[in-house]
C-alpha cells in the first residue's frame, strides 16, 4: 500500500513540473524569437532594441546567483518559483500599458530580474525531483522543449494573422500559466537546508 501511495505521489510531481515546464517554455518560445519584432513595432530602432533585449543578460550574471542563495536559505522552490511568476505577470501587464524606449527598458529589465532565474530554479527543483520523487528527468524536459517548439509556431501564426501586437498579450497570457502551473507545484518535503546548516544553536541562560 505504501508503495502504491509512493508511486502515486511520484507521478504526481512528474506531472506537475512536466506543466510547468510547458507553460514556461511555451512562453520562451514567444519571448525569444518575437518580442524583438514587438518592439520595433513599438517604435524602438535597432540600438534601443539590442539594449533591451541585453539588459536580461546582464541582470541574469547579477541577480540570478542572488536568487538561488536565497531560494537555498529558504528551502521552499516552490513559494520563489510563484513569486518570481507573479512578478514577471504583473510586468508584463504594465509594459502593455506604456510605450517609449526608457519605459519599456526599465520594465522589461524588471521583467528580467523575475524571469531570469525561472529555468535555473526550474532546473534545480527537477534535480530534486530525480533524487526523491524518481523524477524522470528526460521525460518533464521533453514536455518542455515540445512546448518551446509549439510556442514559436503558435506565436508565428498569430503575428502572421494578427501583427506583432498580438506578442505582448500571447505573453502575458503564458505568464499567467506560469503563476497557475507554480501554485500547482508540490509543496516541498524539507525546507531551509542552508539556514539550518548555518545557524547556531539557541542560547539557554541556564
Amino acid at each position: 500500500m505504501k508503495n502504491t501511495d509512493s508511486q502515486t505521489t511520484d507521478s504526481a510531481f512528474q506531472l506537475k513540473l512536466s506543466l510547468f515546464y510547458v507553460m514556461l517554455f511555451l512562453s520562451v518560445g514567444c519571448y525569444l524569437p518575437y518580442f524583438s519584432i514587438w518592439l520595433k513595432n513599438q517604435g524602438l530602432n535597432g540600438d534601443q532594441s539590442a539594449l533591451i533585449l541585453a539588459a536580461p543578460m546582464i541582470i541574469r550574471i547579477v541577480f540570478t546567483p542572488i536568487v538561488s542563495i536565497w531560494a537555498d536559505y529558504e528551502g521552499n522552490y516552490r513559494k520563489i518559483l510563484i513569486i518570481l511568476a507573479l512578478g514577471s505577470l504583473l510586468s508584463l501587464c504594465v509594459m502593455s500599458q506604456i510605450s517609449g524606449f526608457w519605459a519599456i527598458f526599465i520594465v522589461a529589465s524588471l521583467n528580467a530580474v523575475f524571469g531570469s532565474s525561472l529555468i535555473p530554479l526550474t532546473e534545480t527543483l527537477a534535480v530534486i525531483g530525480v533524487k526523491v520523487n524518481q523524477l524522470r528527468y528526460g521525460r518533464a524536459r521533453s514536455w518542455g522543449s515540445a512546448a518551446f517548439i509549439a510556442g514559436s509556431l503558435l506565436t508565428g501564426i498569430l503575428v502572421d494573422f494578427y501583427g506583432p501586437e498580438v506578442v505582448l498579450p500571447f505573453l502575458i497570457c503564458t505568464a499567467i500559466g506560469i503563476v497557475c502551473a507554480a501554485l500547482y507545484l508540490p509543496p516541498p518535503q524539507g525546507k531551509g537546508r542552508l539556514r539550518d546548516a548555518v545557524s547556531g544553536g539557541k542560547i539557554s541562560w541556564s
